[in-house]
Formats: C-alpha cells, sequence, structure tokens
C-alpha cells in the first residue's frame, strides 16, 4: 500500500467492511508516520465535528467555543 492508496482509502477503512483493507491500512500506519498521523488527525476531526453537532442547551449557541475551551489539540 502506498501514501496515497492510504489516504483514498481511509474512508473505507473507518467503515469496517473489508478486513483485508483493514489489515493493510494498519499494517501501513504501523510502518509509515506520516499515513499514521494522518489517521490521528482525521479521528480527532471526526470527533470534532461530532461534538460541534451538539448546540448548547441554555443558548442555543453553536459548542465548538466551548470545546476549543476544554481541549487542547497538540
Amino acid at each position: 500500500m502506498t501514501c496515497a492508496e492510504f489516504s483514498r482509502f481511509y474512508s473505507d477503512f473507518r467503515d469496517g467492511n473489508d478486513p483485508a483493507l483493514a489489515a493493510s491500512m494498519r499494517w501501513h500506519a504501523t510502518h509509515c508516520a506520516t499515513c499514521a498521523q494522518h489517521a490521528r488527525t482525521m479521528l480527532i476531526s471526526s470527533d470534532v465535528a461530532a461534538r460541534c453537532a451538539i448546540e448548547h442547551e441554555d443558548t442555543g449557541e453553536h459548542s465548538l467555543s466551548a470545546l476549543f475551551a476544554t481541549q487542547r489539540i497538540a
């Protein structure tokens, strides 16, 4: 697997429907620091997006400011 393939198939990997693809992706991420960082970034981005979907109950304001106030992203 190349880095370009890792990026191209990352969504399919996250869907978890192809065990062979998952094994190849995990192997590549274990041996490629750039793709391992890409995977971590995608996980953080997914988490932030999910949290941003939640609105503040009292004011109806978007919770993005609250999220950034409580989490440090390195």
